[in-house]
């Protein structure tokens, strides 16, 4: 083994052998991730939308898992709460069904986020429904479908931001206001994240 080694007289140094210039880049790693990592297996129909932060694909994923700390969850770990009431509206126990779908604020939300966006058939009224919406992508034109996705990623993502708002700095915020939020969020992920980096709020 030893002697098939060739000796160099050249300085010891390090190289990226990952990719075609040898030259370490984030993208370079991602593609090795990508390409020996089975993801897929693990996150089965998700799918990874480029647009969204990955913070936030991870987010949308435990939650299509169940696995978002809402206070049922908290308190199965044997946590202690004061309440695992909503904290919207206090109407029935916090579970990850109710906070984002059956909640009256969340409902208010889908209901405008039906109308805004037209892109939403119908309002999911349970779990099962809102992860069909998520998952099923069969029939959809690709751009279309990325659009989808990234638009109902921001929707979810602003209800938690809003809830965690509420428990974590007491600040209560209306529907109304989480609607501009969702507007925002999503203008800046295309804006900043995707090829559409030309448009404009004013458009």
């Amino acid at each position: 083994m030893v002697a098939d080694t060739t000796l160099s007289r050249k300085a010891d140094s390090w190289e990226w052998n990952a990719g075609e210039s040898n030259i370490f880049s984030v993208k370079s790693l991602r593609d090795l991730m990508d390409n020996n990592l089975d993801i897929h297996n693990h996150m089965g129909d998700f799918q990874l939308v480029k647009w969204v932060p990955i913070k936030v694909n991870c987010f949308v994923w435990r939650l299509l898992c169940n696995r978002i700390s809402v206070a049922c969850k908290l308190v199965e770990k044997g946590i202690l709460l004061d309440s695992v009431t909503c904290h919207f509206y206090g109407e029935i126990e916090e579970s990850v069904e109710h906070i984002f779908i059956q909640c009256s604020f969340s409902r208010k939300i889908w209901s405008w986020f039906s109308n805004w966006s037209g892109l939403l058939p119908c309002i999911p009224n349970n779990y099962d429904e809102l992860k069909k919406t998520v998952l099923i992508s069969s029939g959809i034109n690709k751009k279309r479908l990325k659009l989808r996705l990234m638009l109902i990623y921001s929707v979810l993502w602003s209800i938690w931001r809003t809830r965690n708002d509420f428990v974590f700095k007491k600040k209560r915020c209306s529907h109304l206001k989480t609607t501009e939020d969702i507007q925002i969020i999503a203008f800046n992920w295309v804006k900043n994240r995707s090829k559409f980096n030309f448009i404009s709020w004013f458009n």
